[in-house]
Parts: structure tokens; sequence; C-alpha cells
């Protein structure tokens, strides 16, 4: 249901964020995974990419270290 989805999700590498990206991710959204540490980013996006698909073309995750306070990261 998320196939035309292009998301970026701030603060994702755990708690409710990360059950959010995984599951937009699991419905065919495109999701950019953030948060300040990059190695914690990575992991969440290697867990959303590696659920199961659920009759539908699957989204990908990527990894993206930044924080959302700092207009320099958020440039980038």
């Amino acid at each position: 249901p998320y196939e035309d989805l292009r998301v970026i999700c701030l603060g994702c590498s755990s708690g409710i964020g990360k059950s959010a990206a995984s599951i937009l991710v699991q419905g065919g959204a495109q999701v950019i995974i953030s948060s300040r540490r990059q190695s914690v980013c990575e992991q969440a996006a290697k867990e959303a990419n590696d659920l199961e698909q659920h009759g539908h073309q699957k989204g990908k995750a990527w990894a993206v270290s930044a924080d959302a306070g700092s207009p320099d990261d958020l440039a980038h």
C-alpha cells in the first residue's frame, strides 16, 4: 500500500520510529532511516530490508546519519 511513498524518517533507529520505518519498507516505501549514529542507522536499515515481503513489491531502506537539530547535517 506504500509503493509510491518516499520517506525520510528522522530518529528512526529505535523504538516506534524504527517499527514505523520497517512497516513502511514492508509496504513498498523507499525509506531513509536517520539518526545521529551511522552504525545504528545501518543496523535498522538492514533489519528493515531483511523483513519478509507481504504480497506486494517490497520497498528499501537506506541509512543516513544526521542530527535533526543541526542545519549542516540536514543540508546534506
